[in-house]
Formats: structure tokens, sequence, C-alpha cells
């Protein structure tokens, strides 16, 4: 997990072979601008998906992981607390992975 800045984001472009895409997009891409949904860049490797969510507090907000994808998450507004705890101590919730969401919550 890495947790930075926008103005660094450049810095991991080598970390994988779409992340300099995914960069030129958000450089050149108003994001407030655009509407809430889906827009791919790449088919389904690569996509932006723009969503309008509440803040939740510590209590609420679930750890999640993913198989396939990696997450470039960017709140556009208001604050966000992020957190990290090695994969060997989280402790599964009641879902098991959802391999068409590729996602598992802790």
């Amino acid at each position: 997990m890495v947790v930075d800045t926008l103005e660094n984001l450049e810095k991991y472009a080598s970390l994988n072979p779409l992340f300099a895409q995914a960069i030129d997009f958000l450089k050149s891409h108003d994001l407030q601008a655009m509407e809430i949904g889906k827009t791919e860049l790449k088919g389904k490797d690569l996509f932006v998906n723009i969503a309008q969510t509440k803040p939740k507090t510590k209590e609420e907000a679930k750890l999640e992981t993913h198989n396939e994808f990696i997450d470039i998450q960017i709140p556009l507004s208001g604050t966000e607390i992020m957190g990290y705890t090695t994969a060997k101590d989280c402790v599964p919730a009641d879902a098991p992975y959802n391999a068409e969401k590729d996602i598992t919550f802790f």
C-alpha cells in the first residue's frame, strides 16, 4: 500500500505497466467534472470509477483486498483516513472473496 499526495504520483509510474497511462489520464482530466460511473481506458484492464460515497468512521470502515486489480483511490473532497493491516492479521468478514468484483472485505 502506498499513501501519498497527487504531487508525487509520477514517482510510482514504474510500479506497474499501466500506471503511466493512468497517471496521464489523472493529470489531463478534471475528476471533479466527470460524471459518476466507470470510464474504460484500456478495456477491463484499466478504468476510472467515479463514485460518490459518504465518509465512514473507523468502526464502520472495512479493510479490503484485491487479487487482480490495483486501486488508486483519490478523495475528491473532504478528508479520508486510510489504514493498513498485514494480510496475516486480517480477520475475514462474513462474505468470501467475490471474483466478479475482485474484492475481499475484512
